[in-house]
Order: C-alpha cells, then sequence, then structure tokens
C-alpha cells in the first residue's frame, strides 16, 4: 500500500524545486538578466556573486529540507495477510518483543 505525503509537502517540494531553478539561473546568468532588463545589479546579488558556493549550498539544501517533507514514515509488519505492527497507528518502530 502506497501512503501518499500530505498536500503541504507537496507544494512546499514544488516551491523549493522552482526556486532551486531560479537561484541557478540567477547564479549563472544573473548579470546578463540585469543587463537586459535595463536595471542595476542589486547589492542582494553582488553578495550572491561573491559567495557563490555558499548560495549554491543554500539552495540545495532547502530543496533537500522540502523533499524531508514528503517521507510519510510508513512502516508496517504483514504476517499472512494481516498487519502485525504499524508505524502509523504507534508512532514508533517496533521491538524485536513486540513482533515476536
Amino acid at each position: 500500500e502506497n501512503y501518499p505525503p500530505p498536500p503541504y509537502a507537496n507544494v512546499a517540494v514544488s516551491a523549493a524545486g522552482t526556486i532551486q531553478m531560479g537561484g541557478i539561473v540567477l547564479m549563472m546568468f544573473g548579470t546578463q538578466i540585469f543587463n537586459t532588463l535595463g536595471m542595476p545589479e542589486p547589492e542582494w546579488y553582488k553578495e550572491l556573486q561573491e559567495n557563490k558556493m555558499m548560495a549554491f549550498c543554500g539552495v540545495f539544501f532547502m530543496n533537500s529540507m522540502a523533499n524531508s517533507l514528503t517521507t510519510t514514515g510508513a512502516f508496517e509488519v504483514i504476517l499472512d495477510g494481516e498487519v502485525v505492527y504499524s508505524k502509523l497507528e504507534t508512532g514508533r518502530m517496533p521491538n524485536g518483543r513486540q513482533l515476536i
């Protein structure tokens, strides 16, 4: 059986993916984008350019955090079609005595 993540988690993952792509495009082509739009580079963009590695890691870390929201933690032990143990019901992992 599949246990889908809550709807807010799907929205967070989608938003994080969009922000990640936008951040990468901005880091790689930001100067050209601002020049094309006839805008001066904002101060925050200059700081981003000075700390590219940290910004790049931050973008990927944010995406990783959003992806962790999609894990449901579902763990069930089924024997002969009967649920012997369900982490979803108890909220914790089983120990050996509970399974024997």
